[in-house]
């Protein structure tokens, strides 16, 4: 069994809810279709811009794609490519969290954070975390603050857990091809699903 703890908080059933999430077979049932296939594994043609494709994917996650949404990624398309251009794809477990502050900004011109973090995630998998209100929740009691003022501390949070646990995260990681920061946001989500 592999535990990776989150928050202090552990998360003893990630490998079964991992298995669930990815649709293989789990301890407790038949496979179960999830975001996976229509988030995770959808091909990404260019990491250094935000195409069409991914705002759609995001939708998996984020049901409220709004049509003032879908005009923002358009309109900040330059915008977001000078960020992912600057940006390289580091682990955030060896990278500065605080570099990811900025996105606070792009938040303040009209988009929720909570889908901002889902389409660049497709962009920087391994260091954007996805913002939503069970991460939040469940890091609940080390934050200081609740939703998009979260961000700052809760990727500082995140960066730590993940360094503690990259062994337990490399063993997950091997189920699929997924990065440590989307394991552990499965892990967490799918805990939510009890």
């Amino acid at each position: 069994m592999t535990t990776i703890s989150m928050a202090d908080r552990p998360l003893v059933n990630a490998r079964d809810d991992l298995r669930r999430y990815v649709g293989l077979p789990w301890s407790g049932g038949k496979p179960e279709v999830w975001a996976y296939r229509y988030f995770d594994i959808l091909p990404d043609p260019d990491p250094s811009d935000v195409l069409p494709q991914d705002v759609l994917a995001a939708a998996a996650l984020h049901p409220k794609l709004t049509q003032r949404d879908l005009v923002w990624f358009v309109d900040q398309r330059d915008r977001l490519r000078d960020f992912l251009a600057s940006t390289p794809n580091d682990d955030l477990a060896d990278s500065n969290p605080e570099r990811l502050d900025v996105l606070l900004d792009f938040a303040g011109t009209g988009v929720e954070l909570s889908l901002l973090t889902k389409v660049l995630h497709r962009k920087r998998p391994r260091l954007i975390p996805l913002l939503d209100r069970r991460l939040v929740d469940w890091y609940r009691f080390k934050l200081a603050a609740r939703g998009a003022a979260a961000w700052p501390e809760l990727t500082r949070a995140l960066a730590t857990d993940l360094a503690a646990n990259r062994t337990a995260l490399n063993e997950l990681g091997e189920l699929v091809p997924l990065t440590h920061v989307r394991v552990a946001d499965i892990a967490i989500w799918m805990e939510g699903q009890r």
